[in-house]
């Protein structure tokens, strides 16, 4: 976690500016025209938009733009949008149906995961972000996958999931 030691914030974490290599070991930013140090005052010559970016949501608009929180929440969504779908990632516009999202989909989400999603997005207990990538991404881990695959059975058969990761449309 390097940015995390050098207390990089890169501000345009998304889906078309993040790639992993090629054995999934690091990942590579494709666009580093917003990376500051944490802290830096000045502000970004660009930044991530919505969902991907909370900026427009009145509860944040206080944290400065060089905060840490706008990378954690970045990524949070990047994996939100891998477990539950860029339809269900895409309608959300408020800290509010995020959490909806989060909550629907967390009888269907193992624990760390959850836990995960919970600090990223919801302000939740601080979780090793670093441990949880190696146990995740580990060739014999079939925790993303496992849930994954229950989410989408979940879409078919669970009303309110269903309902919460189609809202705005």
């Amino acid at each position: 976690m390097k940015l995390e030691s050098d207390k990089l914030v890169m501000r345009t974490i998304a889906p078309s500016t993040t790639i992993l290599n090629a054995d999934h070991s690091a990942m590579i930013f494709a666009d580093i025209r917003g990376i500051c140090v944490e802290g830096d005052t000045t502000l970004p010559i660009l930044s991530t938009k919505a969902p991907y970016s909370a900026r427009s949501m009145p509860e944040y608009l206080l944290i400065p733009a060089a905060d840490a929180f706008w990378d954690q929440w970045s990524v949070g969504m990047l994996i939100l949008e891998v477990l539950v779908g860029t339809e269900a990632v895409m309608a959300t516009e408020t800290c509010s149906d995020v959490q909806g999202l989060v909550e629907a989909a967390a009888d269907y989400i193992d624990p760390a995961t959850r836990a995960l999603l919970g600090y990223l997005l919801l302000d939740g207990p601080s979780v090793d972000l670093a441990d949880y990538v190696t146990r995740s991404l580990d060739a014999s881990s079939m925790c993303i996958t496992e849930t994954i695959r229950g989410l989408r059975a979940a879409l078919r058969l669970d009303a309110k999931l269903r309902k919460t990761a189609t809202l705005g449309r």
